[in-house]
């Protein structure tokens, strides 16, 4: 079996995958992921909340954040996001959003917005490449 969390050509690492979560009842503020072992050029997301109809798909390369979402408020449908990378909506105006603040040498920095009182853990897994 191959280990592809972490994809090496030489001694340069090419890509890292990885998770993080943040409790949604935090304020806003910022997130730091480290741990990457180089600074990302690009990130690609997947989020969810377990037991939530609540998911999304994001980029970020630190300047242009982009994210597609689905949540019960849209049935049978998708909704999409260009100021942000990572989002959780619950409906109603109550949401956990983020996008990439920083890249930084061992990881990314995320800021997080919350509006409403959203609740639940958001749960986010990447893909960082070089």
């Amino acid at each position: 079996m191959v280990d592809v969390t972490t994809y090496k050509f030489g001694e340069k690492n090419l890509f890292k995958v990885g998770s993080f979560s943040i409790n949604k009842t935090t304020a806003s503020g910022t997130q730091a992921v480290t741990g990457v072992g180089f600074t990302p050029s690009v990130l690609f997301f997947i989020t969810c909340e377990d037991g939530a109809a609540e998911a999304s798909f994001g980029r970020d390369d630190g300047s242009a954040p982009y994210c597609v979402y689905a949540t019960a408020d849209y049935v049978d449908g998708w909704n999409y996001n260009g100021t942000n990378s990572l989002m959780q909506y619950q409906g109603g105006g109550t949401y956990y959003l983020g996008k990439v603040n920083s890249m930084d040498s061992d990881g990314f920095t995320i800021g997080w917005t919350r509006a409403g009182a959203p609740g639940g853990t958001f749960v986010g897994f990447y893909l960082a490449m070089a």
